[in-house]
C-alpha cells in the first residue's frame, strides 16, 4: 500500500468560475431562475435566482451567464450557486450524478511537516470522476465494511475537499467511542 500527500489546491474566483461557462436556462416552479452549466460535471455550477432583486449572492453583484445559443446571455443580480437535490426539487431537472470529485480512502491520516499524509491509500482515484457528490464516501463505507475497521476518507471537488473517518456500517454509536478512546489514549501523530 501506498501513500497520498493532500496537496494544496489554489482559490478560485466563485464569479470568474460562474461566468466563464455556457448554460441551459431553466424556470422552477417558483418562478425561480436556474442555469445549469453544460459540461460533463454540470452539478458543478448551477446557479439560482430568485424574480425578486434582493438577491445577494456574490455580495448582490451583477453576474452575466451565457446561454445554450451563441450570443445569448442572462444577466443576473445576486445570484447564488446551488446544488442538484435543489434544482431536481424545483425543476425536475436531474444532474446528482454530475458531480466531479476525486477520492482517496486510506488506513490512517498523519500530520507530517505541516501536510496531510493518508497511510496505506485503499484507493485513489487516478483523475478526479464524474458521478455522485458522496462516490467517495460509498467507496470509503465498503471499505470500512470489508476491513471492519474505520477508513480515512479524503474528497476533493471543484469547491473544495474534506478527509475525515469513515465507520463500518455495522458499528453502533458506542463502537465510535470506544474507537476513538482507544486513538485518544495511544495518539502517536496519528488524526
Amino acid at each position: 500500500m501506498s501513500d497520498y500527500v493532500i496537496g494544496r489546491t489554489p482559490m478560485r474566483c466563485g464569479s470568474a468560475e460562474a461566468e466563464k461557462q455556457r448554460y441551459k436556462l431553466l424556470t422552477g416552479d417558483r418562478g425561480r431562475v436556474w442555469l445549469v452549466a453544460i459540461q460533463p460535471n454540470a452539478a458543478d455550477n448551477i446557479y439560482a435566482s430568485d424574480p425578486n432583486p434582493r438577491s445577494e449572492g456574490f455580495a448582490g453583484r451583477l453576474l452575466t451567464f451565457d446561454l445554450e445559443k451563441p450570443g445569448e446571455s442572462i444577466t443576473l443580480q445576486g445570484p447564488w450557486h446551488s446544488n442538484a437535490g435543489a434544482l431536481l426539487e424545483e425543476t425536475g431537472h436531474d444532474v446528482q450524478d454530475k458531480h466531479e470529485t476525486l477520492a482517496v480512502i486510506a488506513e490512517r491520516r498523519e500530520i507530517v511537516g505541516g501536510s496531510t499524509v493518508l497511510r496505506n491509500v485503499f484507493y485513489h482515484d487516478e483523475s478526479p470522476t464524474i458521478g455522485a457528490y458522496d462516490r467517495g464516501k460509498k467507496l470509503a463505507v465498503s471499505c470500512a465494511n470489508l476491513t471492519n475497521k474505520p477508513v480515512i476518507c479524503y474528497v476533493e471537488t471543484r469547491g473544495g475537499s474534506s478527509s475525515g473517518p469513515v465507520y463500518p456500517d455495522d458499528w453502533t454509536r458506542l463502537d465510535i467511542d470506544e474507537y476513538r478512546k482507544e486513538e485518544r489514549d495511544g495518539e502517536d501523530g496519528r488524526v
